[in-house]
């Protein structure tokens, strides 16, 4: 009996080992995919069409933080535009957005207006024409307007405007422009010094895009994290002109890092039930109960093994999982 209990031993010992290292590989060579978009079922036309909705929606991956500046009546929004560049350099400094701010949207502004200029005879209805378009055509105010442009020319205000006056010279542009302004955030809200600002100047709007999926939740993790560092240190830095500021980050990461939170919640919580039950079964089923709880190797020693197989076939396996 003893030559027999001491060849047991090593041969336990070898194959837990072997199964260890099996999942060690196969940990290893797996990629945890933390983009909960990816765990949703391919198959369904519904689901699928959803997903290519949201994956290629430009605002989906959006993040916007709104900069409040609370208990000061006496502020200017000089106090927010600084917070705002300070938000950005940060957020740009941390390598987990590839652009910050308005400033990819202020640089598409003027392709904008020329792209308008150019397609003019297509962006008017016959309403338009006639009511909007008809009466500046009068001779008087057509006159009138070569005047106004003349002297725009010669002075500051008429640097870079040759090219949109020759192509436009009774400004038509502007009726198109003026209905695309329903597009506009808020018409309450204004643009200073290149930051979008509220009515009464104490909230400050930064959008922020990430380099890479906007539900993926290790970017969530990392962006929670750098945004309430950022608000430290920005409440640090005016504590001693009695500023406070309070960042409120929204969008689809938000969201995707509480969904994942939720569902392993769950899932530990179905887990955690399930292996009690099982071990009160085991408890009543068994005269010796730790010979019950040894039934739980095979077990897990087969999901180890598992994950060595399932990472010969796939390259990434779901964190929800």
């Amino acid at each position: 009996m003893k030559k027999k209990s001491s060849f047991y031993f090593p041969l336990m010992f070898l194959l837990a080992a072997t199964v260890a290292s099996l999942f060690s590989i196969g940990f290893y060579r797996l990629k945890i995919d933390t983009d909960i978009i990816k765990t949703l079922p391919e198959n369904d036309p519904v689901i699928s069409d959803a997903g290519y909705i949201l994956m290629n929606h430009p605002a989906g991956d959006q993040l916007v933080i709104d900069i409040a500046l609370e208990n000061h009546e006496s502020a200017s929004p000089d106090i927010l535009v600084e917070a705002g560049q300070f938000l950005e350099k940060n957020l740009m400094a941390s390598g987990l957005f590839k652009s910050v701010g308005m400033k990819e949207i202020q640089n598409m502004v003027p392709e904008l207006i020329f792209y308008i200029t150019e397609n003019l005879p297509i962006l008017f209805t016959r309403e338009n024409l006639k009511n909007r378009v008809k009466p500046l055509l009068d001779p008087k105010h057509v006159t009138s307007k070569l005047k106004e442009s003349y002297s725009k020319l010669l002075n500051l205000e008429g640097i870079g405007h040759s090219r949109l006056i020759a192509a436009d010279p009774l400004d038509l542009r502007n009726i198109i422009l003026a209905e695309l302004s329903h597009l506009f955030p808020s018409q309450s809200a204004k643009v200073y010094r290149g930051q979008l600002l509220s009515s009464d100047g104490r909230h400050l709007l930064i959008t922020a895009r990430p380099i890479g999926s906007g539900t993926d939740t290790t970017f969530s993790r990392k962006a929670t994290k750098l945004i309430e560092n950022i608000s430290q240190i920005l409440n640090k830095k005016y504590s001693t002109q009695e500023y406070k500021f309070t960042l409120t980050p929204v969008g689809a990461y938000r969201a995707a890092l509480d969904n994942e939170i939720i569902a392993k919640r769950d899932i530990k919580k179905v887990v955690l039930f399930s292996m009690i039950g099982i071990v009160v079964l085991l408890f009543i089923a068994f005269p010796r109960p730790y010979f019950g709880l040894l039934s739980f190797l095979p077990a897990v020693a087969g999901t180890m093994v598992a994950i060595f197989l399932f990472s010969l076939f796939n390259k990434s396996i779901s964190a929800l999982t």
